[in-house]
């Protein structure tokens, strides 16, 4: 999910996680926020804030590197996706497959995007689990 956090200063490593309770929250992909402010003449300026970030908020009850990287997928592959995924580059993978070049390309393109993600998420976790000495 899409959030804001104040923040004295960004950290070098662009992620905030601590555990609450039982819970683990994450705020990854940090930001500078911007905001619009329109003048007395009407000219819209953006403002960039020093100390508010545009970030994405993940919570997880696992508290491992597994469950991390699980957290951080599904937040953006939710399973139903992963599958149709997994299934389309099959189908793409068949050279006996009835389905265009195009739509091949296509299917293999989101695979990749899928794995790039998928890797994102594994070096997030790592960074995450040392951060937290989890």
């Amino acid at each position: 999910m899409k959030a804001i956090i104040d923040l004295a200063k960004k950290p070098q490593s662009g992620i905030v996680a601590f555990v609450e309770g039982k819970l683990l929250r994450m705020f990854i992909d940090l930001k500078n926020a911007e905001r619009h402010e329109i003048d007395e003449e009407g000219h819209d300026t953006v403002i960039t804030a020093d100390d508010q970030f545009e970030c994405r908020s993940i919570d997880t009850d696992q508290l491992s590197y597994g469950g991390i990287v699980d957290a951080i997928i599904t937040e953006n592959y939710p399973l139903s996706s992963q599958y149709a995924i997994l299934a389309n580059k099959q189908l793409a993978d068949d050279p006996e497959s009835k389905i265009t070049e195009e739509k091949r390309a296509e299917y293999i393109a989101d695979y990749n995007a899928f794995q790039t993600y998928r890797q994102y998420a594994k070096d997030t976790a790592h960074a995450v689990c040392e951060m937290l000495d989890l």
